[in-house]
């Protein structure tokens, strides 16, 4: 009874059930392609940016200039 009940049913429903995988294909292709895509591209560096002109130079120490709070008068001493 029950497995000529879902014969019937998908019967009536093939459109669906065929829809449905087709949807799930495709959008499995879609998310391949897309990361297959991505994945060829590569990082490159643009050509105006490989010379390496106009780049700056060594990294200085940053140093406190002018008012600073641990500097300020009478800091660290107690009373």
């Amino acid at each position: 009874m029950l497995k000529t009940l879902s014969v019937a049913s998908v019967r009536e429903r093939w459109t669906a059930f065929t829809g449905g995988f087709v949807a799930l294909l495709l959008g499995a292709a879609m998310v391949s392609m897309t990361g297959l895509a991505l994945l060829s591209a590569g990082p490159e560096v643009p050509g105006r940016l490989r010379r390496g002109t106009g780049t700056p130079g060594p990294r200085r120490r940053w140093a406190p200039t002018g008012w600073c709070p641990a500097r300020r008068r009478g800091a660290g001493r107690s009373r």
